[in-house]
């Protein structure tokens, strides 16, 4: 069984995110001026900067997807490693996708096809303890297509992207 919520919410044109904060202008929270006006969010003690390595794991389609990888109940390693920010399709898995000119699948909207390629990008992290009575919000650039965020197996977050920020 798939942790992936159903029905498949890519199929669902009108669906769009599911608890994702409204888009907005976006300035990082330099705890002083001086900090600012660095304009380098390394200033910056509440921001965790989450590039570098990631567990990867590749399916040809959501479905594919154990429930495990998702929910955290006994899941295994990873079976890769790569680098974010980068494009799973430029780092060895798949192919690109994208063009303006024809769609790169046979176009029977809202239905995908069944080879719908999947990336489970995976990372541990400790959130600082001067954080834990504070709301954190996490930042996503530059995801495409869809993305599901969960947070100790428990589902979070869900949008279709096109070119904005989560």
């Amino acid at each position: 069984m798939s942790a992936i919520p159903t029905p498949a919410i890519w199929e669902i044109p009108e669906l769009t995110q599911i608890n994702r904060l409204p888009a907005r202008a976006f300035a990082y929270p330099y705890d002083t001026v001086e900090a600012a006006k660095t304009r380098d969010p390394k200033h910056c003690s509440r921001v965790l900067n989450l590039d570098g390595d990631w567990g990867f794991d590749y399916f040809e389609s959501p479905e594919q997807l154990p429930e495990e990888l998702l929910t955290g109940s006994a899941a295994p390693s990873p079976s890769a490693v790569i680098k974010v920010p980068g494009n799973w399709t430029l780092q060895g898995w798949d192919f690109p996708h994208y063009t303006n000119i024809v769609m790169p699948f046979a176009n029977h909207p809202p239905h995908v096809p069944e080879r719908n390629p999947t990336g489970l990008y995976r990372r541990t992290l400790r959130v600082p303890t001067n954080w834990v009575d504070s709301r954190i919000v996490l930042r996503i650039n530059g995801a495409e297509s869809m993305v599901l965020v969960y947070l100790n197996g428990t589902f979070c977050w869900h949008e279709h992207r096109q070119s904005t920020t989560g």
